[in-house]
């Protein structure tokens, strides 16, 4: 069963996939086009010590778009959420970017978290280590957000629920 914690402002991140799609785009275009009569094809045929950092730049670049690509469906089909409760696992964005099974969280924190003290939610683990959801895109403040997954956590250890 799938609970909804946290959405995305749909303003504010659509306006930031629109700027990276036309970032990417003008970047792609541009490594395509003649500069100076040059063709990259020309550029990397004799400079070939620039090809692996070609390739690596593609693909990183494909992946962000994949990235921007996975962001848009979660504006459009998925309501705008961006961290849910499911089969007993904390997600934000993606399940392989962030999950944690909730048994393993002793403590969870909204603050000022990370190196730049930025607005978000720590997770204290079993393990000792920390991990962090940065809340600035959010439409629900942090301290809502963490006392509604401390709420599910505690009704499931309660209950004596896996997860």
């Amino acid at each position: 069963m799938r609970i909804d914690i946290a959405h995305y402002k749909r303003g504010f991140v659509l306006v930031r996939i629109t700027a990276l799609f036309l970032l990417y785009f003008c970047v792609s275009l541009l490594s395509f086009l003649p500069v100076g009569g040059v063709t990259i094809g020309h550029f990397l045929s004799a400079r070939p010590l620039w090809i692996p950092m070609a390739v690596i730049g593609w693909g990183i670049g494909l992946f962000v778009f994949y990235l921007e690509v996975v962001a848009l469906k979660r504006m459009i089909f998925d309501d705008g959420r961006a961290l849910w409760i499911d089969d007993g696992e904390i997600i934000f964005f993606q399940r392989w970017n962030f999950s944690i099974v909730c048994r393993d969280v002793m403590e969870i924190v909204a603050g000022n978290v990370g190196k730049r003290k930025k607005l978000g939610i720590r997770f204290r683990m079993r393990d000792g280590s920390n991990r962090i959801i940065l809340t600035g895109s959010l439409i629900e403040p942090a301290d809502l957000i963490a006392s509604r997954l401390r709420q599910h956590i505690l009704s499931k250890k309660e209950n004596g629920s896996p997860g």
